[in-house]
């Protein structure tokens, strides 16, 4: 998201995972206002007592999310009510929006509404979340890796493995041809300004969600001659609003 964008508008999905990691506190720091619709909430409520919902609750009482409807007779865009009315309130205050629902986030773009990310928030300079708080946020196991294995961080790491040689590599070679006195403190510097030239973390989860997809292929059938689960395993209400 633009460094320009001082307001952004929040969806439900975001708001839980940032409450699920304890990090809604962080939410007012990047931006001078933070945004949500009376629809949001209502989505929010539906898990009344959970304690997302309360943290999400007390921002909202402290003055840290303020509550503004939408306006009203705009199109839906065939998306649900907290999507819709949280498009309809960014176009209202021509601000940005973070939204993790893939559908609502190309409708924004194709409005030109500024799009963010629970990765964009959580890796904020002085934050100090870490990847691996920032991962499980987004919905994934930064543990589970595809390249790498055996390491706590090792989703993060194939993340890593895909942008390096658009990032990092180019940038240490640089850095080392100048020979500087304190290389690994030049080098981090110089891959943090890259990355917020080029709004990297903005692309972070988009990405990932693009590469599982595997460009769109639907994931292979089972054979007709594969055995099912002994014993079936019903889908708990622990899994509700998780992300597949």
């Amino acid at each position: 998201m633009p460094a320009s964008v001082d307001t952004v508008a929040a969806d439900t999905g975001p708001l839980i995972a940032l409450a699920r990691v304890d990090c809604v506190r962080l939410l007012p720091a990047p931006f001078a206002r933070v945004l949500t619709a009376p629809a949001v909430l209502a989505e929010v409520a539906a898990g009344t007592g959970c304690p997302e919902g309360v943290q999400i609750e007390a921002a909202v009482n402290a003055g840290a999310i303020a509550v503004e409807p939408p306006p009203s007779g705009s199109p839906s865009w065939g998306l649900g009510p907290g999507e819709t009315d949280l498009l309809r309130l960014a176009l209202k205050r021509g601000c940005g929006s973070l939204l993790d629902d893939r559908a609502a986030r190309r409708i924004a773009t194709a409005l030109g509404i500024p799009v963010g990310s629970v990765a964009c928030i959580m890796l904020e300079p002085g934050t100090r979340v870490s990847h691996r708080a920032a991962a499980l946020a987004a919905g994934y196991a930064p543990a589970v890796g595809f390249i790498h294995s055996g390491k706590p961080l090792s989703f993060v790491y194939d993340v890593a493995d895909i942008v390096k040689f658009d990032t990092v590599v180019p940038v240490a070679f640089k850095i080392a041809a100048k020979d500087p006195r304190q290389p690994e403190r030049e080098v981090r510097l110089a891959c943090r300004d890259v990355f917020r030239s080029s709004h990297l973390l903005g692309q972070i989860i988009p990405m990932i969600e693009e590469v599982l997809a595997a460009g769109g292929l639907e994931p292979p059938k089972p054979p007709k001659e594969s055995v099912p689960p002994a014993i079936p395993q019903d889908e708990g209400l622990g899994d509700v609003g998780h992300r597949h």
